[in-house]
């Protein structure tokens, strides 16, 4: 066995036994559900879709690495020299192998989402509701930061940030986890974490918890207690440009037409945007300052984004939080077992 596939085997076995458990138990529950929905097997199709936003997200990586946390006097010639690094298999075969893993995690994932209203049993949004007015002491939390989107511009900027941006910055950490991260511990407990999320709280606890959010509560309830957030934010909204307002508008005309595309699903609790940024403070935490400080403030601006964008309630942010940190420590500890466990029987 080549070092590759041994560093594999050492590090990432578990990623994927719950990969394979995850796709298998997902496409059981999708084939009985899908036929009037979506067709599974030529959603399949899409997975050469995913190979672009990774080698987006590498770059990206590797950018943000270089200028931010090495701070080379020659940052293009590193990069350069990074990417020709990837050829050697200690670093190619476990990232590739790993991308074959945690894609399909990702993959159904969307498939889960947009069936979300098809399989969840209870809706708590009036219980997340009167969380949230706990919460802000007998006020909305939105309301403590209004400020943030009382113009169109600052309404865009966040929404750029919650939206493209978040996307950015996830496909960079699982870019660079995969393909840049020496394998190791922290890589490991970081892969198995981020797949976690997905499974636990993007579909577990979401179809357990499932609620629509704040900007969709009229449409699941039929009362209108954030219609003042709601008119808000649609005046805002420019039809050509960034506001999230439109992609809510969308996936409200998908849920009202009884349609469910891939990965288009509503679902609020707990927030997976709020998740992965905590991640993203996790695995930033040491890698020094100037990191740790970027990624405090992104986790701060994508959960009061959250809020105040209408996504999500209060509660499924700090829930995801809770979830995340968790996850981790699970993670951490199953990882030094599995090393501990095939380190010895692989060399």
């Amino acid at each position: 066995m080549n070092a590759g596939w041994r560093a594999f085997v050492t590090n990432d076995f578990c990623l994927a036994a719950l990969s394979l458990f995850y796709v298998l138990a997902c496409r059981s529950v999708v084939a009985q559900a899908s036929s009037e929905i979506f067709d599974d097997q030529r959603s399949l199709l899409l997975w050469p879709f995913f190979i672009p936003p990774i080698a987006i997200g590498l770059l990206l990586a590797l950018c943000f690495h270089t200028l931010v946390i090495e701070r080379p006097a020659h940052p293009t010639r590193t990069i350069i020299s990074r990417f020709a690094a990837l050829r050697l298999p200690g670093h190619l075969v476990p990232g590739a192998l790993g991308f074959f893993f945690i894609a399909p995690i990702i993959f159904y994932f969307g498939q889960m989402k947009s069936l979300m209203d098809y399989l969840a049993f209870c809706r708590w949004d009036e219980t997340f509701r009167q969380i949230d007015l706990w919460l802000g002491a007998g006020n909305y939390p939105h309301t403590y930061f209004s400020w943030l989107v009382e113009t169109r511009l600052r309404y865009e900027v966040l929404s750029a940030a919650y939206h493209p941006i978040w996307v950015s910055c996830c496909l960079a950490l699982l870019a660079y986890a995969l393909f840049v991260s020496p394998p190791g511990e922290r890589r490991s407990i970081f892969l198995l974490s981020f797949a976690s999320a997905w499974i636990l709280i993007g579909t577990v606890v979401a179809l357990a918890l499932n609620s629509g959010g704040p900007v969709f509560f009229e449409l699941y309830t039929g009362t209108n207690e954030y219609a003042a957030l709601v008119e808000h934010l649609a005046e805002l909204t420019n039809p050509n440009g960034l506001g999230s307002f439109l992609l809510a508008e969308k996936l409200a005309a998908f849920k009202k037409a009884g349609i469910a595309p891939p990965g288009f699903g509503i679902s609020a609790m707990p927030s997976m945007h709020v998740s992965i940024a905590c991640l993203t403070l996790l695995r930033a935490w040491h890698a020094g300052v100037w990191a740790r400080t970027l990624a405090s403030c992104y986790l701060l601006a994508i959960f009061v984004g959250s809020i105040v964008l209408g996504w999500h309630y209060a509660a499924d942010g700090l829930v995801a939080i809770a979830l995340t940190l968790f996850l981790w420590r699970i993670a951490t500890s199953v990882v030094r077992m599995q090393r501990r466990i095939l380190e010895p029987r692989l060399t």
